[in-house]
C-alpha cells in the first residue's frame, strides 16, 4: 500500500481543500470554490519528508503542517485572504507525519513521535504557541490519531511495541496520568 501524500479538509457547506506533496516534494494547494474547482494547483513552497495534515477550526481558515528534510515540524496557515507569508518552523525532531486537531475556534493542538517514539504534543493557544514541544511518554510504534469530541477534550491513540492499542485523554485542565492499554492486536505500519 501506498503512504497518503495529500489531505482533504472542508471548513464549511460546499467547500473542500485539498493539500497534497507534488513530485517536487513542495506542497500544493486547490480548492472546490461553490461551483468549481480553483483553476490551478497552487505551490505554497517548503521540502517535506512527510504527508500533509490540514485542520480548519473555522470558516476560511486552514493550517497546514508537515515533516522538513530536517525532520521538524512545519506550519503554514490560510488566514482568510492571503497565506502566512513563510513556512513556520515549529522545532522537533519526528519520526512521524503529524497529526492535528482543533477542539474549537483558535485552538490547535499537534502530535507526532519524537525519535524515542515517545509521544509529543504542542497546542496554538489562541495567540501564540505553547512554548516547548510535551513529552507524554510511552513508546509507540505508529504515527498517532486523535480526536476531540467538545471543546477541552482530546483522545489520542498510538500503537505500542506489543502491538496493542493505547489511549491518554486531556480531561479539561490535565492528561490522563497513564497510557491506557485496550489491547488488541494490530499490525504497525513503517514510520521514517
Amino acid at each position: 500500500m501506498q503512504p497518503r501524500v495529500f489531505a482533504v479538509v472542508s471548513w464549511g457547506p460546499d467547500r473542500l481543500d485539498i493539500c497534497g506533496l507534488g513530485t517536487d516534494r513542495s506542497m500544493y494547494h486547490k480548492a472546490w470554490m461553490g461551483s468549481a474547482w480553483q483553476a490551478n494547483w497552487e505551490n505554497l513552497g517548503g521540502v517535506f519528508t512527510s504527508p500533509p495534515t490540514v485542520v480548519a477550526w473555522g470558516p476560511d481558515r486552514l493550517d497546514i503542517f508537515g515533516l522538513g528534510t530536517d525532520h521538524a515540524m512545519y506550519h503554514k496557515a490560510w488566514m482568510g485572504s492571503a497565506w502566512q507569508a513563510n513556512w513556520e518552523n515549529l522545532g522537533g525532531i519526528f519520526t512521524s507525519p503529524p497529526t492535528v486537531v482543533a477542539w474549537g475556534p483558535d485552538r490547535l493542538d499537534i502530535f507526532g513521535l519524537g525519535t524515542d517514539y515517545a509521544m509529543y504534543h504542542k497546542a496554538w493557544l489562541g495567540a501564540e504557541w505553547q512554548a516547548n514541544w510535551e513529552n507524554l511518554g510511552g513508546v509507540f510504534t505508529s504515527p498517532p490519531s486523535v480526536v476531540s469530541w467538545g471543546s477541552n477534550r482530546l483522545d489520542i491513540f498510538g500503537l505500542g511495541t506489543n502491538r496493542s492499542m493505547y489511549h491518554k485523554a486531556w480531561l479539561g485542565a490535565e492528561w490522563q496520568a497513564n497510557w491506557e492499554n485496550l489491547g488488541g492486536v494490530f499490525t504497525s505500519p513503517h514510520l521514517r
